[in-house]
């Protein structure tokens, strides 16, 4: 079982930075965070039923993006800006 996570959650990495980092481009990082999870939820939920079935995607990776986005929330809100001197 912890096995199953740790490789979602390895699987889920790439994915996951290269929504947000397309999605920072254009947007907010919090609302960045929320595309990249909603859009990569939805890959994983539309691929899923070819290999282990909705149910068992739904268990596993959705977890492992949650926590992702948590982590992409807390940068956002804990980057300091920049100070601008001019």
């Amino acid at each position: 079982m912890i096995e199953q996570y740790l490789s979602a959650f390895i699987i889920m990495f790439l994915p996951t930075r290269l929504a947000n980092k397309v999605f920072g481009r254009t947007m907010s990082p919090i609302k960045s965070a929320f595309a990249s999870f909603i859009s990569v939820s939805l890959l994983v939920l539309a691929i899923s039923p070819l290999t282990m079935g909705i149910w068992m995607a739904f268990i596993t990776y959705i977890p492992c993006l949650i926590i992702f986005l948590l982590i992409d929330i807390y940068k956002a809100k804990t980057k300091v800006p920049a100070e601008t001197n001019v």
